[in-house]
């Protein structure tokens, strides 16, 4: 791997980072109270049988706050519901699954980024169909997404 790969795939990382970050920066001021009740989630992205890494997940229940994760290199993820919490409200949830990143022009200390192109189908984020029950204690969901239509 030469280095531009590396120096992009780290932009890259980054920007996926800060914008997991910002939704449950944002999602924070949605929420109230201190304690939570939630149900910790973790489980496998697979697309087309194969992991899917580098994906961010976002769990929205039907009122509150939204829980975030993203992909590791083998597709499991663990949602954050606050950048100190794990997990998420116990109830019904519509899920938001993307691998697209958008461009960005350099900003402050972050260099630009070339963003990168959506791969899964509209059905899996902008348009989801995709719908998930969180019960409190452990909870093992897990997402085989295709790119072919139905």
């Amino acid at each position: 791997m030469g280095l531009c790969s590396v120096g992009s795939r780290a932009r890259v990382m980054r920007r996926q980072y800060t914008t997991a970050v910002l939704i449950l920066a944002v999602s924070a001021l949605v929420g109230c109270g201190s304690r939570y009740d939630l149900g910790l989630v973790a489980g496998t992205v697979r697309l087309d049988g194969e992991p899917l890494a580098d994906a961010t997940i976002v769990f929205v229940p039907q009122s509150g706050r939204r829980s975030v994760a993203v992909t590791d290199g083998n597709g499991r993820y663990s949602l954050a519901y606050t950048v100190k919490q794990r997990g998420a409200q116990p109830g019904e949830h519509r899920v938001s699954i993307t691998t697209g990143i958008a461009p960005s022009s350099a900003e402050a200390d972050l260099p630009a980024s070339e963003g990168r192109p959506e791969v899964l189908p509209p059905r899996y984020h902008d348009n989801t169909e995709l719908r998930a029950e969180v019960k409190r204690g452990r909870n093992t969901i897990d997402f085989d997404l295709t790119r072919s239509p139905r």
